[in-house]
């Protein structure tokens, strides 16, 4: 709740915004209260210190080929977007290996694929 709060006072301040508009950026990268899957404990936030953009470096490069063997999806792919928030190459979600391997070969939003069991 504070971080999201700190968020909207900072967008407000440095954009000159109403607290609406800074809302609906803010929105975009940090959750509400209650709304981040980090609370549920299946979202992990993986980084490397690396010259660049993680998402250019070797560890990136390795952890996507290599996630699903151990049960983990790139949570907010740029193809996703859910909820609104914008591409993490840093955030990682574990949904087993089995489901990894499916969302993975059918190219499939974890959203998406969750969808799709539901209607099983």
């Amino acid at each position: 709740k504070e971080k999201y709060q700190n968020d909207v006072a900072e967008y407000r301040k440095k954009a000159k915004v109403s607290v609406v508009k800074a809302e609906a950026s803010v929105r975009r990268t940090t959750p509400r209260e209650g709304e981040s899957e980090q609370q549920t404990g299946l979202v992990v936030y993986l980084n490397a210190e690396v010259e660049g953009k993680f998402e250019d470096s070797a560890s990136y490069a390795w952890l996507m080929k290599n996630c699903t063997s151990y049960g983990f999806i790139l949570r907010y792919p740029s193809k996703e977007n859910a909820g609104g928030l914008s591409f993490s190459p840093h955030l990682f979600r574990y949904v087993g290996e089995e489901n990894a391997y499916y969302i993975t070969a059918y190219d499939m939003s974890f959203n998406t694929y969750v969808d799709y069991l539901s209607r099983q």
